[in-house]
């Protein structure tokens, strides 16, 4: 299993590295990604789901990427993580937002509260990361993070179990958050003691 993912790590670093030479930098791959989402967000609400699953295909590679092309590049900047999260939370809030306007538009109204919770879940995840880090050292602990979403949603739109997928976010989302909240509390008792 070891080798298994140091294999795929190589070829990661190797794509990244033939993407770099064509001269695509990380900020290209970071907003083209965020554009893809979009489309991808657009799609779902007109209920083509298996296409909007491949775009989001799309944009979930050029996320894998940016970072790796960024580091073999020697391009690694702060704004650019930060453009780069930013934009990951702007793509997350299209395709669910776009699957909310799917089901409001055929008066499902109980996945339209589904997809909110949703929505609450995945930007909650994050922020609770961010606030943390201010705090602590790490918090990338917990159940279900962007990759994983990205998985749910895109095996959902190819599937067409959208609203199964729904559900999955929304517990599996406000779950991680207070899995983190749980490991911040945790990790700052000793404040108490100190002071």
């Amino acid at each position: 299993m070891i080798r298994l993912g140091k294999s795929l790590a190589a070829a990661r670093t190797a794509a990244a590295r033939a993407v770099a030479r064509l001269g695509i930098g990380p900020t290209h791959l970071t907003v083209a990604g965020f554009i893809l989402a979009l489309i991808s967000g657009y799609i779902y609400f007109r209920g083509y789901f298996p296409w909007a699953a491949a775009f989001l295909t799309l944009s979930a590679l050029c996320d894998l990427f940016d970072g790796e092309v960024a580091r073999v590049s020697g391009r690694v900047s702060r704004f650019g993580a930060f453009l780069d999260s930013t934009l990951d939370r702007a793509g997350d809030a299209a395709v669910i937002g776009g699957i909310m306007l799917y089901y409001a538009s055929s008066a499902a109204d109980r996945y339209v509260a589904l997809g909110l919770a949703a929505l609450v879940g995945a930007f909650l995840t994050s922020y609770v990361r961010a606030r943390a880090e201010s705090l602590i050292e790490r918090c990338d602990v917990g159940l279900f993070e962007r990759p994983e979403r990205l998985v749910v949603l895109i095996v959902a739109g190819f599937t067409g179990w959208v609203s199964a997928a729904l559900w999955i976010l929304a517990v599996a989302g406000i779950f991680t958050a207070l899995q983190r909240i749980v490991h911040v509390k945790r990790a700052t008792m000793d404040d108490r003691k100190d002071a």
